[in-house]
């Protein structure tokens, strides 16, 4: 079982946990595809909801494959997901359109995520669903060849696209984005976007660009929204973020400087933090401002800092 990189003390951010093995090298075998098609069980994704069994926490709604045989055999996209314990196939179809049992429910990944964490579940399939959903939503947004402008299809379990035109074969895309909390022992960078929530302050965050490090992109990231300089920056952890396919690349840094100069462009505030404020907040209690919830990087990230800086 992947169970993600997170070297915090609490369960950890969403989507990290994986309890199938992912058997990349089954993608190709053509021959037992179609033996595990019939033979596996299936997650449904409908307008980029997932298809639950409702509850608390909510569980997937995994189908088997007589009740998804008809709209394959019509062109329905599907990927393969990995195989459990016992070699049982999985995999997730794009069910838009589909009429399903009325007892299920379509949930939002966000939903999903914060019941789970609610219900602190032990069994956690949100990397499962992170999984499907990244995959599925690539196939509907590179139906055409980027070099010619044909119509691909897929190949390898749904991990490829290739062009019959051209001979392009496309793969799948992950776009890297840094997060980090910079602060000292004292206090910590939090700043918020104008689309946050009323009240919420986060760590700053900002994509990876061509030919960039991600150490590169903390210390640019950093400087152009706060004008704040950096050093000391160690990598804490990683958290997919099916958005539609984001990998969030957490970093821990050190300030070289104080004084905000902020993009207003990128940050409607941000303000420098001290540790019980920190405190409160992680802890439910504080009446300036919150953080984002134990399924985000970023408040594994925040919490990490505090317990760093207690020792300092």
């Amino acid at each position: 079982m992947d169970t993600g990189s997170f070297p915090y003390p609490d369960r950890g951010p969403a989507f990290c946990t994986c309890p199938l093995d992912r058997a990349e090298d089954r993608r190709g075998d053509d021959t037992w595809l179609a033996g595990a098609l019939r033979r596996g069980r299936f997650l449904v994704v409908r307008n980029n909801r997932v298809r639950m069994v409702a509850g608390t926490p909510p569980r997937i709604a995994w189908h088997e494959a007589v009740a998804l045989d008809s709209a394959i055999e019509r062109g329905a996209p599907w990927v393969f997901l990995g195989v459990d314990g016992e070699g049982r196939p999985h995999f997730a179809v794009d069910g838009d359109g589909l009429s399903m049992a009325a007892e299920h429910v379509d949930l939002d990944v966000r939903s999903i995520a914060m019941q789970w964490a609610a219900a602190a579940a032990e069994d956690d399939e949100t990397g499962v669903i992170a999984q499907a959903l990244a995959l599925l939503d690539w196939h509907r947004r590179h139906r055409f060849c980027a070099h010619c402008g044909a119509l691909t299809t897929p190949r390898r379990a749904g991990y490829q696209r290739h062009c019959a035109r051209c001979g392009a074969e496309h793969f799948p895309r992950t776009d890297p984005v840094v997060i980090m909390l910079v602060g000292d022992g004292a206090r910590c960078l939090l700043g918020r976007q104008a689309h946050f929530p009323p009240g919420m302050y986060s760590a700053l965050a900002g994509f990876v660009e061509p030919g960039e490090t991600a150490e590169a992109a903390v210390r640019r990231e950093v400087h152009e929204e706060a004008g704040i300089e950096v050093r000391d920056i160690r990598y804490a952890g990683s958290q997919p973020w099916p958005f539609p396919a984001n990998l969030m690349l957490g970093f821990l840094a050190t300030p070289r400087s104080f004084a905000l100069r902020l993009d207003r462009n990128e940050l409607e505030d941000a303000r420098w933090v001290r540790r019980d404020e920190v405190a409160a907040a992680l802890a439910g209690r504080s009446t300036r401002f919150f953080v984002p919830p134990p399924i985000a990087i970023a408040h594994n990230l925040i919490k990490s800092w505090l317990d760093a800086s207690a020792c300092q």
